[in-house]
């Protein structure tokens, strides 16, 4: 088992759910208010040692996050009460107990690009509103230190690194658009083989790779200090290159899944998740070609 990097999440399907929908409600009134106050549409209460701006900014950065907090809690609840609603019909006792884990399509699954695009964005976002009140401290005010205009350039970094990330998902999104994966069978189990097809077959070459990944979050610290941090262990991996001529609009591929019973889907669960997932990468000139699906392991029934 390592430890890896990973952009697309799927922990917060389910790992919120009305509390976070009630802890974001002060972030979003109270922010909203400082923002609305802070651009002029309501009045401010006592005095504000700098630009209203600043404390608008402030207040947007607030409601912003409590509202990203909000939509992972509501999101969670609408897969709990579905996941409860598909269990009343018995499939989780007539043989179908997947279909409570995950909305799975049997047919097959699209990726997700542009939610990859919208998910930078974001994140893109949040990151230079809630940095532009201490861009303004540190290099507007008059009043920055030098180890404060250090650390804000660092960070000021990062935020145009989010940026260019997501430029550049944009462009590939822009040049390749989305990608299906069908299901040759569904669904798939340990010690059995993985048959799905990819389409459109878009290069002679690619490498793809079926791995199985664990999300959880870790917390670290103790008392003030505790903090919690998201990390992805990836607890197998088989990669492979495929030549295939482009004659066919699908690219047909095949895996064999390890025969380990604790090595299924969990994507429902809480507080961490585990699932299977097929990577399928192509170097090409210019922008890179890279894409992941979620793909249904399950014991069986």
């Amino acid at each position: 088992m390592k430890r890896i990097n990973k952009t697309d999440s799927r922990i917060y399907r389910t790992a919120y759910g009305w509390f976070a929908v009630l802890f974001s409600i002060p972030f979003i009134a109270i922010g909203t208010y400082f923002a609305l106050a802070g651009f002029g549409y309501l009045p401010i209460p006592g005095k504000v040692n700098g630009p209203l701006w600043v404390l608008g900014t402030v207040g947007l950065a607030f409601a912003m996050s409590g509202l990203v907090l909000c939509s992972h809690g509501i999101r969670g609840v609408m897969q709990k009460r579905r996941a409860a609603a598909v269990g009343q019909y018995g499939l989780s006792s007539s043989g179908e107990p997947w279909l409570v884990d995950y909305p799975w399509d049997r047919r097959g699954i699209w990726d997700n690009a542009s939610g990859r695009c919208i998910h930078m964005l974001t994140g893109f976002i949040l990151f230079a509103v809630f940095m532009s009140p201490f861009n303004w401290w540190a290099f507007l005010s008059g009043e920055g230190p030098l180890m404060v205009k250090l650390i804000v350039g660092l960070f000021d970094a990062i935020t145009i690194g989010i940026f260019v990330a997501f430029i550049y998902r944009l462009l590939q999104y822009a040049k390749f658009g989305s990608s299906y994966l069908e299901f040759l069978n569904f669904p798939f189990f340990p010690g059995g083989k993985l048959k799905v097809a990819l389409s459109p077959h878009r290069f002679e070459e690619m490498d793809v790779t079926l791995r199985f990944v664990e999300e959880r979050f870790e917390t670290h610290g103790s008392g003030k200090n505790r903090s919690q941090t998201l990390v992805t262990y990836e607890h197998y991996s088989e990669k492979v290159k495929l030549q295939e001529p482009m004659t066919f609009d699908k690219l047909g591929i095949e895996f064999d899944i390890p025969e380990n019973p604790d090595w299924v889907n969990r994507l429902s669960a809480d507080p961490g998740v585990r699932y299977w997932e097929l990577v399928v990468e192509a170097s090409v000139p210019g922008i890179d070609f890279r894409t992941t699906f979620p793909v249904p392991v399950y014991k069986r029934p």
